[in-house]
């Protein structure tokens, strides 16, 4: 199925946010204008732009998913048409030989236009030389027939279908590129000792999983403070949906890259029931995805401009999976 998008429109609210940044820092230093304040408001605007692309960053992981199973869905059919095509041919010489041995002359050319028109059935009705073919040889034409038209329409809806999927990737990552654009302008704007910077990386899990949860969770913890990078899954950098998916394959478990299908990829689970290694899932439409790890706290690659880290449970909780 193709990837419907929703239009966003990121530059309108990005130069409603940069105008009011601007003259937030521009202000004079007054008794009326107080530098923490001008930060904090920095701050969530930047948190505002953080969210925008998190949620085009899984837009964007979702459609190249899609994408990437309709071309495997074409390979598949791209196959079969061409084992019935070695089908047609055989069942053609078959009958060319057996038409040629009851009407000497034109069965040959006759039986080669009828089975290459794809649709016999009107020389079936028409030409009484056909009446000698068995009532099996007849069935077979017909559904050789059928099976071609219904690949024919297979391979239609596959084409249009990945024409679909292509441009809406193309325009994600271009609405993308524009965000974290808008964003490094903001950020730029930030006192330089509030800026994310990138702490010591790796870690060590010391807690109650086992099994494959366990093993997820080591190598979740062997990323932190490794950057966020949108649409990556490792193993320098990461989005959320990238290292769930990393740290889950570790384990032998194949996720989705993106959020909203990871989603339906397991058992759900009640919050009152979570454990480590479970993936939590946050807002709606779906759009960050992170990994418990027990005593309320997650691990998770947070957005644009920070590190993979730990955390409390954020707030815009949905649900959680166990892969």
């Amino acid at each position: 199925m193709a990837c419907r998008l929703t239009a966003v429109r990121p530059h309108r609210l990005f130069a409603l946010v940069a105008a009011g940044l601007l003259a937030l820092v521009l202000m004079p230093a007054t008794s009326n204008a107080a530098p923490t304040q001008t930060t904090t408001q920095v701050r969530h605007s930047t948190a505002e732009l953080q969210t925008m692309l998190e949620k085009a960053t899984e837009d964007f992981n979702t459609a190249s998913v899609l994408l990437a199973r309709s071309k495997a869905h074409e390979k598949d059919l791209r196959a079969e048409a061409l084992q019935e095509s070695k089908k047609v041919d055989a069942y053609s010489a078959q009958v060319s030989k057996f038409a040629a041995s009851v009407y000497r002359g034109a069965g040959v050319d006759v039986m080669s236009s009828l089975l290459r028109t794809g649709s016999p059935q009107g020389f079936l009705d028409q030409m009484s030389m056909l009446d000698n073919l068995s009532r099996s040889q007849r069935n077979q034409l017909n559904e050789l027939s059928t099976a071609r038209r219904q690949l024919a329409q297979s391979q239609a809806h596959i084409s249009d279908e990945l024409a679909t999927q292509a441009t809406n990737v193309a325009t994600l990552k271009a609405r993308k590129a524009q965000i974290t654009k808008d964003l490094a302008t903001v950020q730029n704007l930030l006192p330089r000792a509030s800026r994310s910077t990138r702490s010591a990386v790796g870690g060590t899990y010391t807690g109650p999983a086992s099994g494959n949860a366990l093993k997820a969770l080591q190598t979740a913890y062997a990323q932190l403070g490794k950057p966020y990078q949108w649409g990556a899954a490792g193993p320098g950098s990461f989005d959320c949906s990238g290292l769930t998916m990393y740290a889950w394959a570790s384990a032998g478990v194949s996720l989705p890259h993106s959020s909203r299908m990871q989603f339906s990829s397991g058992p759900h689970v009640a919050r009152s029931a979570l454990q480590p290694g479970d993936l939590l899932f946050f807002y709606s439409p779906i759009h960050h995805v992170a990994m418990y790890v027990g005593n309320g706290r997650m691990i998770h690659a947070p957005n644009f401009g920070e590190n993979v880290q730990i955390s409390p449970i954020q707030s815009g909780y949905v649900g959680a999976v166990r892969p």
